[in-house]
């Protein structure tokens, strides 16, 4: 089996949200992140692709947000980027989360100018962020209806405003009844809480977390590697 490049966004120190962050220190220099979508490069460079993952759905349930394609892994985990034979990188994330936030914004644009990469997302909500678990089945119950990236968006963007259930169905126009049926089935806080666990597994203690080939990496840094790699493929070296 080839090995799936997992990038999960962990925590750093005053950059990440976090009671004890930790991430390997790779010794490499951080380069700045792209700060807005507006600055995304139209670089057509390329990241070297593997063999499709085992983890991912049929090619039949691709759809497409904001330039990119989207879709389900097999245990229902929402990735965008790359739809196929792509390096996978895996987010573990915070909806509460502020720096969660803004990587969602730079790590959208590495998507766009690596288009080797698919970004899997994996719930981390943080138990002193009160609205964390509750937004992040809002954003699950929304997957449900082919608008998990829409509602990802939505609520990393109104992180500082009052917005219910409700008011976000009807901006994401799905159907209310089951949306909220969604958010009360316990089949919601056990996918939750199943991401939550596997994230402990891999002593991921802080958002955003990024892993890559079994190493840690902080939102800077997993950018400095991807940079590295595509260098490397392109080369040919």
């Amino acid at each position: 089996m080839n090995s799936t490049l997992i990038v999960l966004i962990s925590g750093l120190v005053l950059v990440s949200c976090s009671t004890s962050a930790s991430t390997e220190n790779t010794g490499e220099t951080v380069p700045s992140l792209p700060p807005s979508r507006a600055q995304i490069a139209s670089n057509t460079e390329n990241i070297k692709k593997p063999k499709d993952p085992d983890n991912l759905t049929s090619e039949q349930n691709v759809s497409a947000y904001d330039g990119l394609s989207t879709g389900f892994t097999s245990n229902g985990r929402p990735w965008i980027g790359a739809s196929s034979q792509g390096e996978d990188v895996m987010v573990f994330s915070d909806f509460q989360c502020p720096y969660c936030s803004r990587t969602n914004i730079s790590f959208r644009a590495v998507l766009k100018k690596y288009p080797g990469i698919r970004l899997v997302h994996v719930n981390m909500p943080l138990g002193f962020h009160k609205n964390a678990k509750k937004w992040a089945k809002m954003a699950h119950c929304a997957g449900k209806q082919g608008k998990f990236w829409q509602a990802n968006d939505y609520i990393y963007g109104h992180q500082r405003v009052k917005f219910t259930a409700s008011s976000l169905a009807q901006h994401l126009n799905i159907d209310h009844t089951r949306f909220s049926m969604c958010i009360s089935d316990l089949s919601t806080e056990d996918h939750i809480n199943s991401d939550i666990k596997f994230a402990t597994s891999l002593s991921v203690r802080g958002t955003p977390t990024f892993r890559f080939r079994d190493v840690n990496y902080n939102s800077s840094s997993i950018i400095n590697k991807i940079r590295k790699e595509n260098r490397r493929a392109t080369s040919g070296n």
